[in-house]
């Protein structure tokens, strides 16, 4: 037995038979290649995340119509490497703020991420982007309130509104 190869199965540890660099190298890169394409799925960047996916700008039930509390204006911006993102419900006055901390996709079309407030997870929400239409899956507070459930909001019952892009694509 060659104790300087003991992590080889037996078969292997004769010194002609365990795996040279130049496999295990080989080895490695293959895997990386293989496995490249599945880290568009999982976590990354917030910023990297809502650019790829077109979600960066702003968004609302009906951009043609007043900014209200049943039409808000919900913006995601990329500042540096953080998302922040704001709601407005008069056009004017931002009445929520908070950043994204964290941020995966989950398939082709589902994201979750977390909302970050005053420093400390607030929310972490699932949103579903389908045929450039955004609506809220899934929202659960630091606490395990749950807000949305299934595209419901929990405390009323209705549905989650379904906003639209309001002007350009923002890259």
């Amino acid at each position: 037995m060659n104790a300087a190869l003991p992590m080889w199965p037996r078969h292997l540890r004769s010194s002609n038979r365990a795996p040279k660099p130049i496999f295990l190298l080989a080895l490695s890169i293959s895997c990386i290649t293989i496995l490249e394409p599945v880290a568009a799925l999982g976590e990354s960047k917030p910023t990297d995340v809502f650019a790829s996916l077109g979600l960066l700008g702003t968004w609302s039930p009906n951009c043609s119509g007043e900014p209200s509390t049943e039409n808000p204006r919900v913006t995601w911006k990329a500042v540096g490497d953080m998302v922040v993102h704001t709601v407005s419900f008069d056009g004017r006055m931002v009445a929520l703020r908070d950043t994204v901390g964290s941020a995966e996709i989950l398939d082709d079309q589902d994201v979750r991420f977390t909302a970050v407030r005053n420093g400390n997870v607030a929310l972490t929400i699932t949103i579903r982007l389908l045929d450039n239409r955004v609506w809220t899956l899934r929202a659960v507070g630091a606490d395990g309130h749950v807000f949305y459930d299934q595209g419901v909001e929990v405390a009323t019952g209705k549905p989650a509104l379904v906003d639209e892009r309001c002007g350009a694509l923002i890259s």
